[in-house]
């Protein structure tokens, strides 16, 4: 690479990635600013994952189907969503606790998450195929909010508070 500020820096594939990565970033070195682009760009695929079950109308809350050009009506049904992507990631994390998220993922690995909470809510919400007690609930619900809370939302770092 030609330029002032531009670095290169080649490291073997992440363990569990198929394919190699070449990001190029004109950040300094100090700060970690490599361990922090690396990190947000292994989140890419959830974020993708995010924009999935907001928009889609197979696998998530079908939000490309308004036909309103109304601002307070656009207001409405993205105040309506958000409220359902949280009821649904709330549902999700009671039923990853539970530890029954197996049944909702097409992959053969049952051993970890490959699917979001707000899918495998809205999936359970849409066809209850599996049996949760009260307990599973009030366990769920305490694990979604120390996760939240975890958050670091000033900066957004997400990666350290979900559990693998």
């Amino acid at each position: 690479l030609v330029g002032k500020g531009h670095k290169l820096l080649k490291r073997d594939k992440k363990r569990g990635y198929k394919e190699p990565w070449l990001l190029v970033s004109s950040l300094p070195k100090r700060h970690h600013f490599l361990e922090k682009v690396l990190k947000l760009y292994g989140m890419r695929m959830q974020i993708e994952a995010g924009f999935r079950d907001q928009k889609s109308v197979r696998f998530g809350l079908g939000s490309d189907l308004h036909r309103t050009n109304k601002l307070y009506r656009l207001d409405i049904l993205l105040l309506l969503a958000t409220l359902v992507h949280w009821f649904s990631m709330m549902l999700g994390a009671v039923i990853d606790k539970a530890g029954k998220t197996g049944s909702f993922q097409a992959n053969s690995s049952k051993s970890r998450r490959v699917v979001s909470w707000a899918f495998v809510g809205l999936r359970y919400f849409k066809k209850q195929s599996i049996k949760l007690h009260r307990r599973d609930y009030l366990e769920g619900l305490a694990y979604f909010v120390q996760v939240v809370v975890k958050l670091d939302w000033k900066n957004m770092d997400v990666s350290d508070a979900i559990e693998n």
